[in-house]
Formats: C-alpha cells, structure tokens, sequence
C-alpha cells in the first residue's frame, strides 16, 4: 500500500497547513484514459501478423516534401519490417530513384512544393509497380488516369498506413 500527503491549506489565513494521509491500492477503479489508452494501443497494434508479416523486406519509395510526415512514413514502414527507398522531396529525385533502384511500391504525396507528383506516379504506373498517393487534399484531385489507385488522406493513422499499404502491395504481388 502506498500512501501519499495531501495538503490542506488555508488561503488568506496565517496558520499553517493541516495534513491528512491518503491511501491508494491496486484495487481501486482506474481512471477511464488509462483505459482508453490501453483500449487505442490494443486496437493500433496489427491484426494478423501473418498479412502483415508478407510486407517484410519490400521495397518501398518515399516521395513527400514535408519532412516530418517523411519521417513517421518511415517509422511506419520500419516497423512493418520494409525497406525505406529515399525519401525524396523532388520529382527529379523521385525519378532517379525509380531508375536505380529496385522498388516494390510506394507512397507518393502529390503536391511537392512548387511540383506535381503526377511524373513520378507515370514513371512507376509504366513499371508496374503499385503506389499509393498520399494527400492532404481531396481525392478526386487525381485525375481520371489515376483513379483506380488506392489514396489515403493526410494526417493518417498507422493502423489506416498499415492497411492500404497492405492491401496494395499484396494485391499485386
């Protein structure tokens, strides 16, 4: 058993504080955020880890010009056990990198700065490689030649990350 002093004073009044001992146990109701968090943790964690697990070792490209969105894409994909190709915050990188590297698919955001990702997504769409589009912006902005590939809308969840991203590359692959 734990025990913790509370104080007791007095505003305004120059005598000093009274003092009581509070007792806590283990077997007390616990606070409802503690088991929301512990509910959110549950639910974000993977389902199957054998869905999941396939996505081990892929090869994935990073195309987004905001880098702290790159960064928790790339946690993301490394804790699915992938492969972090870039990430790249220029079409010409992106490009490059779809040229010299060996890539399983990606996520691609389709506004990078003063460009369009739209040339990266043509250069992999003529690969055959599956991509998903990653936007703060709505998805009907793709574009009829674009529509039939998967988008997700910015800010995401990781348990939405991990099933697009599941969903696409293991549909195709």
């Amino acid at each position: 058993m734990e025990t913790k002093r509370t104080g007791n004073a007095h505003i305004g009044e120059a005598r000093p504080s009274r003092w009581q001992t509070v007792a806590f146990t283990d077997d007390q109701p616990r606070s409802s955020n503690s088991r929301r968090r512990r509910e959110r943790a549950l639910r974000d964690k993977p389902r199957s880890s054998a869905n999941l697990g396939s996505l081990s070792g892929r090869r994935v490209l990073v195309v987004e010009d905001e880098m702290l969105i790159a960064m928790m894409i790339e946690d993301m994909l490394k804790e699915l056990d992938c492969v972090v190709v870039g990430p790249a915050s220029r079409v010409s990188t992106a490009l490059a990198l779809v040229e010299a590297e060996k890539i399983d698919g990606a996520i691609l955001d389709i506004n990078l700065g003063d460009e369009r990702g739209f040339p990266v997504a043509e250069a992999l769409q003529s690969l055959n490689i599956p991509l998903v589009f990653a936007t703060g912006y709505n998805v009907d902005s793709l574009g009829p030649e674009f529509a039939n590939y998967p988008a997700i809308r910015k800010p995401f969840r990781s348990d939405q990350f991990r099933r697009i991203l599941a969903d696409t590359l293991l549909k195709v692959n």
